[in-house]
């Protein structure tokens, strides 16, 4: 797919990034300190959260992207992006549905969580409720 760019958010882009959220279920109320804009052509397409538990320690908390992109590599490109982007112990939580896409991605399952991830997961409104919970894991080097 052509024309697309993966890149840290900027304030004008918050507006975009909170409807693409709330239009596929994610309760939102506001974004996370590190926001990523996926566009397309110039448009904002998807998004991604992540929240740095500890130096060398991300959580990728939300990976979306708009349902006329999905299934396009999209997703895979942002992954790499993101992982490029710093050297660390990535982890991240997905519904049975997503799995799959996260270990194509070299993910792995693993419910050893470090303790101060589990401490951030336990904070209220942070995992989602109603279904069971899927850990992956995965360890990124810079430029990769």
């Amino acid at each position: 797919m052509d024309g697309i760019d993966v890149r840290p958010a900027d304030a004008a882009d918050h507006a975009a990034l909170l409807a693409i959220h709330h239009a596929y279920g994610w309760d939102t109320p506001a974004l996370e300190d590190e926001e990523w804009a996926i566009r397309v052509s110039g448009s904002i397409v998807g998004g991604a959260s992540l929240v740095t538990i500890e130096p060398g320690l991300v959580y990728l908390l939300a990976l979306i992207i708009a349902e006329p992109f999905r299934g396009s590599g999209l997703g895979r490109q942002t992954l790499e992006v993101l992982l490029g982007s710093r050297e660390a112990r990535w982890w991240t939580e997905c519904r049975d549905s997503r799995v799959a896409f996260y270990e194509r991605n070299e993910f792995s399952r693993s419910d050893r969580l470090p303790e101060s991830l589990s401490i951030y997961l336990a904070e209220p409104g942070v995992l989602p409720t109603g279904r069971r919970h899927n850990f992956l894991t995965r360890t990124s080097e810079l430029g990769e």
